[in-house]
């Protein structure tokens, strides 16, 4: 078994990786529901994209593509942008097949 530190769950505050007050990281998270994951052109935000969890997520999951299985676990947030399920439940199990 393995830590990969880089599994972690979304950033309210990607820049500074400070925790931000309830009310600031609740409107980093609002901000990006409503923005389906993109930061909005031309508009500076703190809160990591859907983009750059992807290539994080990515990053750690490039080190394991010579290995026949791996069974990662991880945060619903990074399913739902990485994987694309919408409201993944906790607990919940998806196969996924890197190509």
């Amino acid at each position: 078994m393995r830590v990969e530190t880089d599994l972690h769950e979304w950033l309210a505050d990607s820049v500074s990786y400070e925790f931000l007050p309830a009310e600031m990281a609740e409107e980093s998270y609002r901000s990006l529901t409503e923005n389906r994951g993109y930061h909005p052109e031309g508009v500076q935000c703190l809160w990591e994209s859907a983009a750059q969890m992807k290539e994080r997520v990515w990053n750690v999951l490039n080190k394991y593509k010579d290995y026949g299985a791996v069974i990662v676990v991880c945060h619903g947030m990074l399913m739902q942008y990485v994987l694309e399920i919408e409201h993944p439940q906790n607990g919940q199990i998806e196969e996924f097949i890197a190509d």
